[in-house]
């Protein structure tokens, strides 16, 4: 299989790279991170550990961004998903119906991991899936308090949601996925903690970093999570984040990269997250779990209910956090965001 031109070698007892029609010489502690980066161990090269695979998720997300696609051969190597040999790639593996990789938010009582409360699972689907999940239950933990000062209404949200967004997907597109280690979200009682494992990539500095310099691990992930609307080109991300947070934020080491989300007010986790469902609200959530597709038409007749009675729980679902919609009435699709029914 031809790797591409990027490949560090030795000659002469240096170490260099091609790039363009140049062979750059590399110091040697820059040859080190490259190697424990797994630089050149690109998701585009490595083969899927299978080889049936099928892109329903991904191909939904798409739609529903409005994205055209020609199905077939043409789909799957204008997205990145076969390699030189014809093969199915890791990346059209994490991107496929049939991913086995493991996403979860753990949500702990208290300040430290001393006691779990809940443990979402949002993994063993498309990662397209996945991360829209991931948000969108991060956002339904979003509450608002509302303050009157000297006849004044001010409404405080319990976190900045967008610095989370941005700090997660960065922590996806950065993530060695080859390693299976995805991104982990911990939700205390006063932050959330995104972790990605693997450090800076190789070629970015702690300055760049804060610059707002720009080094994606995992470019072919890029463009299919920018046709998905979760990136963007301008290196937006840290820049907000910093702007928002300050460097305090960060957590960065040789081996993994923290980024804390503080909490605005005090609140009781347990509460945020739980909220009590009767018997029909967890017969509507079972159907959608089952079926992401399901018609409210069909939940109302598979569960001895008028449909009016359906669409006033399903509202009460999605305003308490359990549920969400993506996409329009026709053709979206149902996101359990919690899985404790």
């Amino acid at each position: 299989m031809n790797v591409g031109k990027d490949i560090p070698y030795s000659a002469y007892g240096e170490y260099k790279i091609r790039i363009g029609q140049e062979d750059c010489q590399i110091e040697p502690e820059i040859m080190r991170k490259m190697l424990s980066s797994g630089v050149n161990n690109s998701l585009e090269l490595i083969a899927s550990p299978h080889q049936k695979l099928h892109f329903d998720g991904l191909k939904t997300c798409l739609a529903i961004k409005g994205v055209k696609f020609i199905d077939g051969d043409y789909f799957e190597r204008n997205e990145g998903l076969k390699n030189e040999d014809g093969d199915y790639n890791l990346q059209a593996f994490l991107l496929s119906d049939e991913n086995d990789t493991s996403l979860k938010v753990t949500t702990f009582e208290g300040v430290d991991k001393s006691k779990i409360l809940l443990r979402n699972e949002y993994g063993y689907k498309s990662l397209a899936l996945s991360i829209n999940e991931i948000l969108m239950y991060v956002k339904s933990l979003n509450s608002t308090r509302v303050e009157m000062v000297n006849g004044l209404r001010t409404d405080m949200e319990l976190f900045d949601f967008t610095c989370f967004r941005e700090a997660f997907i960065n922590a996806c597109l950065h993530s060695r996925w080859q390693e299976n280690n995805p991104p982990n979200v911990f939700v205390f009682s006063n932050r959330i903690v995104i972790t990605s494992f693997g450090g800076l990539p190789y070629m970015l500095t702690q300055q760049d970093f804060f610059n707002g310099q720009q080094a994606v691990v995992n470019k072919g992930l890029q463009k299919i999570f920018s046709q998905l609307g979760y990136v963007e080109q301008t290196c937006f991300g840290v820049p907000y984040i910093l702007n928002r947070l300050g460097k305090q934020a960060f957590e960065i080491t040789p081996n993994f990269v923290n980024v804390t989300i503080p909490f605005n007010f005090d609140t009781k986790t347990k509460e945020v997250i739980k909220a009590e469902l009767n018997p029909t609200m967890k017969k509507i959530l079972s159907a959608m779990e089952k079926d992401r597709h399901v018609k409210l038409k069909f939940v109302s007749s598979s569960l001895g209910l008028s449909e009016a009675a359906v669409k006033k729980s399903t509202k009460l679902l999605i305003d308490r956090g359990y549920l969400n919609r993506l996409g329009n009435n026709r053709n979206g699709t149902w996101i359990v965001v919690h899985k404790d029914f």
